[in-house]
């Protein structure tokens, strides 16, 4: 999903997005028992949302990173949260050119 995340092509960078958004949600259901590879894998999905190129940013995935960054139950997965939410909030906006 990462090397799809940002293509050209709506429809794969919209599925790719829906992919890493539902990783956070990874072995965070009681009856996993995955404690080392569950943080591990809802800390690389931030990581990647963190990449995200503006055109493809919508609130979903700021609210989603928002609530794993309150509510994840690893530090480094609210780390790799946050870091991703900044990255986000600090990168330029693609200018809309249709109009220049």
């Amino acid at each position: 999903a990462e090397l799809l995340l940002n293509n050209r092509v709506e429809a794969i960078s919209r599925h790719a997005i829906a992919v890493v958004v539902e990783a956070l949600d990874y072995a965070t259901q009681p009856w996993y028992d995955l404690p080392v590879s569950g943080p591990q894998v809802r800390k690389q999905a931030a990581l990647i949302l963190g990449a995200l190129e503006p055109v493809f940013r919508d609130d979903v995935v700021f609210q989603r990173l928002v609530q794993v960054m309150h509510e994840d139950a690893d530090a480094a997965v609210r780390d790799a949260a946050y870091g991703a939410l900044l990255g986000l909030a600090a990168a330029p906006e693609q200018l809309d050119r249709s109009h220049a």
